[in-house]
């Protein structure tokens, strides 16, 4: 009877990948959990996104104003990830410009 648990026989050395292999796999899953999605692929998705970050925050400025509102709140507004957010709009004032150049009233 062999002594090994189901777990150790599965990963045994000889079940494992050669160290180069296994580091290209780690690298590629790694690069491709921080690529962003295309927006030429996105489309349609990617602009809804926007306007709902644009009306949380033209909502959230209006409610607290633009110094004490913050990103995470307007991310909650929108029922959006901060993630998302920054996606979008990499601080505050970028979120502030474009709110005021198309026309939301922010200013």
């Amino acid at each position: 009877m062999d002594s090994a648990s189901p777990i150790s026989r599965a990963v045994s050395p000889a079940s494992l990948p050669p160290p180069a292999e296994s580091a290209s796999l780690l690298e590629r899953a790694f690069q491709d959990a921080l690529l962003l999605p295309d927006e030429s692929v996105m489309g349609t998705e990617t602009d809804e996104t926007r306007v709902r970050l644009l009306d949380a925050a033209y909502e959230q400025f209006c409610r607290t104003g633009i110094q004490r509102s913050s990103m995470e709140e307007i991310a909650r507004r929108a029922k959006l990830s901060r993630i998302t957010l920054y996606r979008k709009f990499e601080s505050k004032d970028a979120l502030v410009v474009v709110c005021h150049e198309h026309g939301t009233g922010v200013s």
